[in-house]
């Protein structure tokens, strides 16, 4: 029964990371095309947006500390999905665009999105799937879970530091 959780939490873990990976991939191999060298973009993608990730991890692992109350966790968790959802957009418009996703964009072209989101994914491909599969499933998954963490204090410094690392 344990073996079964634990690949369920591998799964999550892997999914998780999924728009991270496909955006380093991309951006490699535009700069791979662009100017010969190989690895670079992806090192930069993952040097850049592992801040961002750092800051979905804590407010994960905080929404789910036993002393947060649920109203104050669903809250956490809702803007975690929220950030979540905008890593993923910046994705989807670098993948299409080749530029990132800013403010006064999102403001200018709101009202056409819907329109550009349908032509953007008219073809999909299997890398598009996944990132769909993956933002339902871990968006349900991480809605629903009502378990709190429930270590000793030393346990908690151990994780925030393999976070931090």
């Amino acid at each position: 029964m344990k073996n079964i959780s634990f690949i369920k939490y591998l799964i999550i873990v892997v999914l998780f990371f999924v728009p991270l990976i496909s955006k380093a991939i991309h951006v490699n191999d535009f700069i791979y095309y662009a100017t010969g060298n190989q690895y670079i973009g992806a090192f930069q993608v993952i040097i850049n947006d592992l801040s961002i990730y750092l800051v979905l991890f804590f407010s994960i692992y905080i929404s789910f500390i036993k002393p947060v109350p649920s109203t104050i966790s669903i809250f956490i968790r809702i803007l975690t999905i929220l950030l979540f959802f905008t890593y993923i957009a910046d994705y989807l418009i670098i993948l299409n665009f080749n530029s990132h996703l800013t403010v006064p964009d999102v403001f200018n072209y709101i009202s056409i999105a819907p329109q550009y989101i349908l032509q953007a994914f008219i073809d999909f491909n299997l890398r598009t799937i996944i990132l769909f599969i993956s933002c339902s499933y871990l968006t349900i998954s991480f809605i629903i879970y009502k378990q709190k963490l429930k270590y000793k204090l030393i346990n908690h410094v151990i994780i925030i530091s393999v976070i931090i690392i």
